[in-house]
């Protein structure tokens, strides 16, 4: 169920010229980053449909885009202004391209629109910039 949702954020994503990659999120931190700037699509919760009557459940549904860009600092430790522009010129595309969008699969609705739940910058992984580009959606089937 959510692999339908995540190619149809991919397709979606895939007109920012930008992103080198757009990648199931999979913890890809802990191992090689190969290109960059990069796009993770992440679930980070359980999806947990109510039964709302016999035949229909619903739910919502939390996605996480992770914008991820690789950021030399100088010699002083510094980091660039330019970098921390164009990563968040890339975020700030991933917000606009999913805000209001409404996931289809084959003619068919996945969901109800996105909406933007939250903005992030995440400082955990030295050598990388990171944002956090959040959003809600609800799914009955």
């Amino acid at each position: 169920m959510l692999y339908q949702i995540f190619k149809a954020i991919k397709e979606q994503l895939s007109v920012i010229n930008d992103l080198k990659d757009i990648q199931w999120f999979n913890n890809q931190y802990d191992t090689t980053i190969h290109t960059h700037p990069v796009a993770f699509i992440e679930f980070p919760e359980e999806f947990a449909p109510q039964q709302i009557s016999n035949d229909l459940d619903e739910g919502s549904l939390a996605i996480r885009i992770h914008v991820v860009s690789k950021v030399i600092s100088r010699i002083d430790n510094d980091i660039p202004d330019i970098a921390v522009q164009q990563n968040e010129d890339i975020a700030m595309a991933v917000k606009d391209n999913l805000n209001g969008f409404t996931p289809t699969y084959n003619g068919n609705q996945l969901s109800t629109r996105l909406k933007l739940s939250g903005w992030q910058h995440y400082h955990k992984y030295s050598g990388w910039m990171v944002t956090f580009v959040s959003f809600t959606t609800n799914i009955r089937k």
